[in-house]
């Protein structure tokens, strides 16, 4: 059937824009009567833009693709649009060159037969458990156009979110480049400069300018070796916390740093209750939630106890038991969600543990920023002012000679 892309307007005299299948003009326009809306304008959606050379903003997957991609989906399939004819609708909306091919791909998947979150679960690097969770509930529940809009609504809450973190913390790393840069500059250009100088006197060098210029010597000498050897040790540092065993170790490691661990403790709780909370809303029962949020959890830690709940969970006994068992879960979630579980609320409770993470990571985001900038003029005014006083004390002893 022909698309058709209309502009109505509500009871309310809200406007409502939309694309829907109709046999006809007049057939959608009998459509639209019965749902009381009032139309404005009716254009046909062509997909001419077959053969037309498709222009792309980046290669690479973004965030804000795939919650564009999840957006339009919703829309059309909550249209009546089909859901082929919706993937290749939404494939020549999307930016990213990787994502149309992917998105293609699945198209041609659904239409030999494959269900939808099968075709997505080919793809593990793009969508997620979670959308493949999702999409399959939606499937079985025949409620996928929900299910997709509550995906883009938690979507879009981890890209603000993330956008936050983000924007809080650029001006910090910036301070803390320029001063790296400032600290290089000063021992491989500068302090070379005043070592000639001095080395043309017969004075006596003092013991903190002599540490500079050993620290100055050996930076010039070894800075080409510098520059290889530490992205060399990065790089084998990053592949081995992607190891199984490398990620265990240094998760458990981290979590034992004060203050550092305790955040990243509070962001893998806000993650995951913010999973729990929307894939709860969307029907998934709660065992195959937590077999989701298992295998998306980034944590190992978390990851393993997660497991164990899940297991508990599957032999009848409540949620909340289990989770107090974990030093990782504070007393005050456990009780909220046994209080959850006791009104038939589960849902709400873990939105309001989400919600009051959120608000504990902003407020520390924030004092962090706050607190960030002063230290680094003290540390950094510390360290350049013990470099100028290396390099003036040896001037203090050229001048006092030079009085007698």
């Amino acid at each position: 059937m022909p698309l058709f892309k209309y502009f109505a307007r509500d009871k309310q005299g809200r406007k409502v824009v939309n694309i829907e299948e109709a046999d006809s003009y007049e057939g959608l326009v009998k459509k639209l009567r019965e749902k009381e809306l009032i139309v404005i304008k009716i254009t046909p959606v062509t997909l001419s833009f077959k053969k037309e050379k498709k222009r792309f903003t980046h290669r690479t997957i973004r965030a804000t693709d795939l919650l564009m991609f999840a957006y339009q989906l919703a829309t059309m399939i909550s249209a009546g649009v089909t859901l082929v004819k919706a993937l290749e609708i939404c494939k020549f909306q999307i930016g990213s060159f990787k994502l149309q091919q992917i998105v293609e791909r699945i198209k041609i998947e659904v239409e030999k037969g494959s269900s939808f979150s099968d075709a997505l679960r080919k793809f593990p690097k793009v969508f997620s458990d979670l959308w493949v969770g999702l999409v399959e509930i939606g499937e079985a529940s025949g409620n996928l156009a929900l299910v997709l809009e509550r995906l883009a609504y938690y979507l879009e809450q981890k890209l603000e979110f993330r956008r936050k973190i983000i924007t809080a913390l650029l001006y910090p790393t910036i301070l803390f480049f320029i001063a790296i840069g400032a600290v290089a500059f000063f021992i491989l250009v500068i302090t070379p400069k005043f070592k000639t100088i001095f080395s043309e006197f017969n004075i006596k060098i003092p013991f903190l300018t002599k540490m500079l210029f050993k620290v100055s010597s050996f930076v010039g000498k070894t800075w080409l070796v510098l520059l290889i050897l530490i992205p060399m040790i990065l790089f084998f540092f990053y592949k081995f916390i992607r190891t199984p065993t490398g990620k265990e170790i240094f998760d458990r490691i981290t979590l034992r740093i004060p203050l550092l661990g305790t955040f990243l403790k509070e962001v893998s709780l806000e993650r995951f209750s913010s999973e729990i909370a929307t894939l709860l809303e969307a029907g998934v029962p709660i065992v195959y939630s937590l077999e989701i949020s298992e295998r998306s959890a980034t944590n190992t830690i978390l990851k393993g106890i997660i497991k164990e709940v899940k297991e508990s969970v599957k032999k009848g006994k409540s949620l909340n038991a289990p989770l107090g068992k974990f030093d990782y879960f504070p007393p005050l979630v456990v009780q909220m969600i046994r209080i959850g579980e006791e009104v038939g609320n589960l849902t709400g409770m873990f939105k309001k543990i989400q919600e009051y993470y959120y608000k504990i990571i902003e407020a520390k985001i924030a004092r962090f920023i706050a607190l960030f900038e002063p230290a680094m003029i003290v540390i950094i005014g510390g360290f350049v002012g013990t470099l100028v006083i290396a390099m003036y004390l040896p001037i203090f002893r050229l001048a006092t000679l030079g009085g007698k």
